[in-house]
């Protein structure tokens, strides 16, 4: 009987450079579903040529989503506002190829005081509204998914300061903004702790990001909080990185609020 890696093995093998681990497992679609279900789809579809029929759509998916965000680019650049683009797509260019960080959406940062100005120019720019939850202002732009943050969590997890965010932006090109490494690394801890009990789970992509943002030297900032949440991301082991979406259960909205709650104690 065929023995397959484990799937931590292969992350870890994948974070550094060794492709070859998934060598005489391309048969394995338990593993494959468990990598696309990861968004490490455009990655393996990019290094490993033997997976690149698995991988065909997760590359042409991540291909397209990158096309759009490239035209809605120029915009943001032009904003009356300052705006800063984190998460996936700032997190792009510290990949070997930016297509290979599959973006689910565009997730963007804002003053609060500035989100009804660039809410009047992104849909004077083609941007449909969608939607308002708390924290964020949802547009759509040819289909994908614009995220306007004016906070990065939501109750009961703690949010940065603004001022700890404005200190550590790097201007991109002219109203557009991006998070330094540090920063990157701060939310990236944050947003992987508080997705841990909703139905995005938390998902192996994060560790391939953690990887790169240490190689270049990316420190936590933000106080004790983000260091709890470091901490924990260091815990993460095999069992919690599922292969299928967390059921919307009492239960799992109770632990969502029990782990934000740790953050505080």
């Amino acid at each position: 009987m065929k023995v397959y890696p484990t799937y931590a093995h292969v992350v870890k093998e994948i974070g550094r450079g060794n492709f070859a681990v998934l060598e005489g497992h391309e048969a394995n679609e338990d593993l494959i579903r468990w990598i696309r279900f990861h968004h490490l789809g455009p990655l393996v579809y990019y290094h490993y040529p033997p997976l690149r029929d698995a991988f065909l759509l997760d590359w042409a998916t991540s291909l397209n989503r990158w096309k759009v965000w490239r035209e809605a680019r120029p915009k943001l650049i032009k904003s009356p506002v300052p705006v800063a683009v984190f998460k996936g797509v700032a997190l792009g260019r510290f990949y070997p190829k930016p297509e290979t960080r599959f973006i689910s959406d565009v997730d963007l940062w804002v003053k609060k005081e500035d989100l009804d100005e660039l809410d009047e120019y992104l849909k004077g720019e083609g941007f449909r509204h969608v939607m308002d939850v708390p924290g964020q202002r949802i547009f759509r732009y040819r289909g994908l998914p614009f995220e306007v943050h004016v906070k990065f969590t939501r109750f009961p997890y703690p949010d940065l300061k603004t001022e700890t965010i404005l200190y550590h932006l790097i201007q991109w090109e002219g109203n557009l903004f991006v998070p330094d490494k540090d920063l990157s690394l701060s939310l990236l801890y944050l947003h992987a702790y508080k997705s841990m009990y909703v139905k995005t789970s938390f998902k192996a992509l994060w560790w391939y990001d953690e990887l790169l943002l240490r190689e270049r030297g990316a420190q936590p900032i933000g106080g004790t909080r983000i260091l709890k949440a470091a901490n924990w991301f260091a815990s993460v082991s095999e069992r919690d990185l599922r292969s299928t979406l967390l059921s919307s259960s009492l239960l799992n909205s109770l632990l969502y609020y029990l782990h934000g709650i740790k953050l505080f104690l």
